[in-house]
């Protein structure tokens, strides 16, 4: 009965001294027991403590981020010529949509039809040019016209000359006396007279007549050459060309949707869709540039302002190979982040806080390093930065 009542007060005091030490007000007074109260006597200045390692949780990533491939949504993938693992430049082809064969024969039409479009809009130009030419001419030649006419007023001036001459002529022989100039003579010359007005008249009809010949050549030749231009912009207008060019394009733009590219150097990571499967919103494939990595780490908000840039870093994970497992990789703080957000990333602590805010932190892996984070890309990683 004694040892019975022994072990139940040590298991009573056991417990009490539990409880005790898990109540933080407790704690407190028996860390600092048996002096709970602070000394008045002066002490002297202890020497400065020296910061300790920083410890946050974060995860690999390539430095330039993960990148996502997609297509078209409601086609179907006909044709992937990469893998995971293999490497791609900006602009390599990885792959065909089912539609491709259809966008190819859709661009040889297009291609075709503008073939055609332009050899008629070049045949319809060269014939409205020679049609213009003519037209041209025939206003050159009615304008040569006023040449002649002026010739023709020459012989008007020179018709009413001879009027003139022979108006004083007879007028001279009417003036002298019968004796002198007969009956006969003076007929004569009134004939003389008469053929010249004659003469004048008929020169004057016909540079009228040419005159009006001019104006409704000039006036026929001006319209012929007005039509000649306006049938040229008729003819040409009429020709598709511009929506045939339009339809080239679009014809080419769509032959290169159908074509899967690299949108930028990098590794292919994941395949999402196989060849025969209909495209959905997520992603064909993703790829990322492996050639450099970073951990990006959640510092505690208390512990950013002991994190400067430059700053050294050891980055632990059992699942590195060895001998990584062991001493970690390393690196340096690259950037520190301006804003405070609630931390993602969760350790396998079951009593640790889950409402805690961090700040982002990016840690740029050593190249020496890089091979081994980038083949555990996302992996969750304990950082320790140090002083």
């Amino acid at each position: 009965m004694k040892q019975f009542f022994a072990i139940c007060i040590v298991a009573l005091l056991v417990g009490v001294g539990v409880w005790g030490f898990n109540d933080p007000a407790w704690r407190s007074r028996l860390l600092v027991w048996p002096n709970p109260e602070p000394r008045t006597e002066t002490r002297k200045a202890s020497a400065p403590e020296t910061p300790s390692t920083v410890i946050a949780l974060g995860r690999l990533r390539p430095a330039r981020n993960i990148v996502n491939v997609s297509a078209g949504v409601g086609d179907r993938l006909g044709e992937l010529s990469i893998m995971p693992g293999d490497r791609a430049k900006k602009g390599d082809e990885l792959g065909l949509l089912h539609s491709h064969h259809l966008r190819k024969l859709e661009k040889e039409a297009a291609a075709s039809q503008l073939a055609e479009a332009q050899a008629r809009y070049q045949a319809e130009s060269i014939l409205a040019d020679s049609r213009i030419e003519s037209a041209r001419l025939a206003v050159q030649q009615a304008e040569d016209t006023g040449h002649s006419v002026n010739a023709q007023l020459k012989q008007i001036e020179a018709a009413k000359k001879n009027r003139d001459l022979a108006e004083k002529d007879l007028q001279r022989l009417k003036n002298l006396s019968s004796r002198l100039v007969t009956d006969q003579e003076r007929e004569r010359q009134e004939l003389v007279l008469s053929k010249a007005i004659a003469d004048l008249h008929a020169a004057e009809a016909e540079v009228d007549a040419n005159r009006k010949k001019e104006e409704a050549a000039r006036t026929t030749a001006a319209l012929s050459l007005a039509n000649a231009k306006a049938t040229k912009d008729q003819v040409l207008a009429a020709i598709p060309l511009k929506s045939a060019e339009i339809n080239a394009e679009l014809a080419e733009l769509q032959l290169a949707q159908s074509l899967i590219t690299a949108p930028s150097d990098g590794t292919v990571l994941e395949v999402f869709v196989r060849p025969g499967e209909f495209i959905s919103q997520k992603p064909i494939l993703q790829m990322a540039d492996l050639t450099e990595m970073v951990c990006i780490a959640e510092v505690f908000e208390t512990d950013a302002k002991r994190i400067s840039v430059g700053q050294r870093a050891q980055i632990k994970s059992d699942a590195f190979k060895p001998p990584y497992d062991k001493q970690g990789l390393t690196g340096t703080v690259a950037r520190i982040g301006r804003t405070i957000g609630s931390a993602e990333l969760q350790g396998f602590d079951p009593l640790q806080p889950v409402d805690r805010h961090a700040v982002s932190v990016e840690i740029k892996i050593a190249d020496k390093h890089v091979e081994q984070a980038s083949s555990l890309i996302n992996l969750q990683v304990e950082v320790r930065l140090k002083p």
